[in-house]
């Protein structure tokens, strides 16, 4: 073959490669093009949604159009975030990466184990010794001015109950020497320190089928771990051995908790809801942010994207519970969200419980000590909130101030 001949094919060879690969990219721009045409046309096509159930929020909405708006940059900004909360499939979209990120070997997405039998576990954050520190004294503090028995109790997570859960190799702080540092800094003081660690490793040998002491989908212990260890809590509480018997109550079989949304997993199989009876009727008043209730139970809540907000609505700044039994003691409580199933157990104990949650209050924490004589003042935590919480010291310390200023 001459040399004019193998130039000629060479070149032919080129021009043909060429037109494979301009071939290509316009393949591939019409594809972007009706996907981008076609998610468009979809995302006008459907309904704009106003909560995301997984994601428990509310979604943004169409932005106010003005030329003010349009030209501070204002709209350009909200709707961006109006295409990203509306996009169509979106939530499949974040599943998806999810999985992926499964697949290629995460262990984790932003902090929450995907477990054995449809568990999600949230790990415990590492801990600022320092915060962890200004709350324990804070604590002493507060407590050194009270004649009132003082009880802290602090719930592990699903990591220490159910670690055996967790995938291979999973990283996380270890709860218990946080709780014995926690014990620690509470030594030489009139405290009592109740970690429920043990009571609810023991409790999880005897459930029946089905039954779990903590949400598979959420961070939350189940009504059923509450109850598991109310002997162990009474006892702290010196409030003696005699008790109610109760009997639990299906009200929701459709729970899917936070660990689903923060950590952007698909929706398994969902969690039950139970509430616990009082085999004997009680009779009480429950104030909360200026409205009064027979019920320490809301079915707004239950009916929200969040049914665990079935107990007291939700987190609120101050409840007060006055009950039937005039004469029974006073209780101020400091707590999270773990004792929001909780109260209900000792609706019977007390006339008076003062519900104070550091993260939402408002009020002047010393107007409510002059005007209250509390026998008891409890601490009721998880350990994974206590250890983050800088909430609490604020308030003890307000407290604090106001009376030394007076």
């Amino acid at each position: 073959m001459d040399t004019k001949r193998r130039e000629l094919i060479r070149k032919r060879k080129i021009k043909r490669m060429k037109r494979q690969v301009r071939t290509y990219y316009r393949i591939q721009a019409g594809l972007l093009a009706a996907i981008l045409f076609g998610g468009f046309v979809l995302n006008l096509a459907i309904r704009d949604r106003e909560i995301s159930v997984t994601e428990k929020r509310e979604l943004a909405a169409w932005p106010s159009v003005s030329v003010n708006r349009i030209l501070s940059g204002k709209f350009g900004n909200d709707f961006e975030t109006y295409a990203s909360d509306q996009m169509a499939f979106r939530e499949a979209f974040v599943c998806l990466k999810s999985d992926i990120d499964g697949l290629l070997g995460k262990k984790d997405s932003q902090g929450v184990y995907k477990g054995k039998n449809g568990f999600y576990i949230e790990a415990m954050e590492p801990v600022d010794t320092e915060k962890l520190g200004n709350t324990l004294e804070s604590i002493r503090r507060f407590s050194g001015t009270l004649t009132s028995n003082v009880t802290v109790v602090l719930v592990p997570g699903a990591v220490s109950v159910y670690k055996e859960k967790l995938p291979a190799f999973a990283v996380t702080e270890d709860q218990g020497s946080w709780s014995n540092y926690i014990a620690q800094g509470l030594q030489d003081t009139n405290i009592r320190y109740l970690d429920l660690t043990e009571t609810l490793l023991a409790q999880k040998e005897g459930l029946e089928k089905g039954e779990t002491l903590y949400y598979r989908t959420d961070h939350h212990w189940t009504t059923r771990g509450a109850y598991s260890c109310l002997d162990q809590v009474r006892a702290a509480l010196q409030l003696g051995t005699e008790r109610q018997e109760y009997t639990p109550l299906l009200v929701s079989e459709s729970f899917y908790g936070s660990l689903i949304s923060k950590g952007g997993f698909s929706a398994g199989k969902p969690d039950r809801v139970e509430i616990y009876v009082p085999r004997q009727q009680e009779n009480y008043l429950v104030t909360a942010g200026g409205e009064k209730t027979a019920s320490l139970y809301s079915e707004e809540g239950l009916a929200s994207t969040d049914p665990y907000t079935v107990f007291l609505g939700g987190n609120q700044g101050h409840v007060r519970i006055e009950t039937e039994h005039t004469d029974k003691g006073r209780l101020l409580v400091f707590k999270d969200s773990y004792f929001n199933c909780f109260l209900p157990f000792l609706i019977g104990d007390y006339s008076v419980i003062d519900v104070v949650d550091p993260r939402y209050y408002a009020e002047e924490l010393q107007t409510l000590m002059l005007q209250n004589s509390y026998d008891s003042v409890l601490y009721f935590y998880s350990l994974n909130n206590f250890t983050q919480d800088t909430s609490l010291s604020l308030v003890l310390d307000a407290a604090e101030e106001r009376e030394v200023t007076e």
